[in-house]
């Protein structure tokens, strides 16, 4: 019957909608404390010693309500494509100012998910499972569909229409 999803295209867009709870979850976990607390978070991007002081304040302002919104919009598959880009962009950056930092022997934390009291120490594992995430992120840009999220219910209504 025409419209039905072959067993591969079930099984792509069950793995896929595990992994957009996957990613969007390390995001939602990843934003919340630097929402609340964006003046800690603003000294662990200064500590990396890479922006100007003048854009640190608008970066730790900006940056955990993008993982937000980006870790919602994948959650819900809603501009499934264009948030697992910006999640993909995103990985690129933390993957090369941790490299950066490690390469320096900076001793700073790591400031993804913790305050500096709980802070992650950066090793070659940070780089590692950041490398996944990044993966899991381009994985998401180029073989989701978005029929299981608001993308796809989007489209069957206007289709209907």
């Amino acid at each position: 019957m025409p419209g039905n999803p072959t067993s591969k295209e079930v099984i792509l867009r069950t793995v896929n909608l595990g992994l957009r709870f996957y990613l969007g979850g390390v995001f939602l976990y990843a934003c919340f404390h630097k929402i609340m607390d964006p003046a800690e978070f603003a000294l662990s991007i200064a500590s990396y010693q890479i922006l100007p002081l003048s854009l640190v304040n608008i970066f730790a302002v900006t940056l955990p309500w993008i993982e937000l919104f980006a870790g919602l919009g994948i959650i819900l598959g809603f501009r499934t494509r264009e948030n697992s880009l910006l999640i993909t962009g995103m990985m690129v950056m933390f993957i090369s100012v941790i490299a950066y930092a490690l390469s320096q022997e900076l001793a700073v934390d790591c400031g993804c998910f913790a305050s500096q009291e709980a802070g992650e120490e950066m090793t070659a594992g940070t780089l590692a499972r950041d490398a996944v995430w990044l993966a899991i992120a381009a994985h998401l840009f180029f073989f989701e569909d978005g029929k299981w999220g608001i993308d796809g219910l989007v489209r069957r209504v206007k289709n209907a229409a």
